[in-house]
């Protein structure tokens, strides 16, 4: 391995660090932005730790076919340090920038939603149920006189009995 080679491969570690610990950031905003329980927070630490470690051993072998050597192990731990001695609050600060922006995006399209199809769904289901109301009020309206009718016939008198009945209680 030449000593470019080697430059080189420090060089990447030292990124490498610092594109973990700006994922971590991000993921530390989410994180506190969103109350999970602790075992969901134990699984995703564990799946951002592999997925950080796949992803520098990537780097590891594309720089150097995948030579591991102090050195390397060095430049990335000074570079985590460099990162949140430095970098860390700054980047903080973007992702919350980042989190309330895509926030407010968010509500925008939901109240867009919530305009153009929510409102007038529910303002034709409003308009369908008065409609129908109306129309079974006044079917029942032009109905309920012969119902009325219906019950007040003995069903074993005729009408002639009735009206002498009728007449009686006058």
């Amino acid at each position: 391995m030449t000593l470019e080679q080697q430059f080189f491969s420090l060089v990447l570690m030292f990124l490498g660090s610092l594109s973990v610990g700006f994922v971590f950031d991000g993921y530390r905003v989410f994180k506190g932005k969103v109350n999970l329980a602790k075992f969901i927070v134990f699984i995703i630490d564990v799946v951002f730790g592999i997925i950080s470690a796949l992803w520098i051993f990537f780097l590891l072998f594309w720089s150097n076919n995948g030579q591991l050597r102090i050195i390397m192990l060095a430049a990335f731990f000074v570079g985590l340090v460099v990162y949140y001695l430095t970098l860390s609050r700054l980047i903080i600060k973007l992702w919350i920038i980042v989190d309330n922006l895509i926030a407010s995006v968010f509500k925008v399209i939901v109240k867009t939603l919530n305009l153009l199809i929510i409102k007038p769904l529910v303002a034709l289901y409003r308009l369908f149920t008065m409609l129908l109301g109306f129309i079974l009020t006044l079917i029942s309206a032009l109905v309920l006189p012969f119902k009325v009718l219906k019950t007040k016939l003995p069903k074993k008198e005729g009408f002639f009995s009735f009206l002498k009945k009728f007449k009686r209680q006058k």
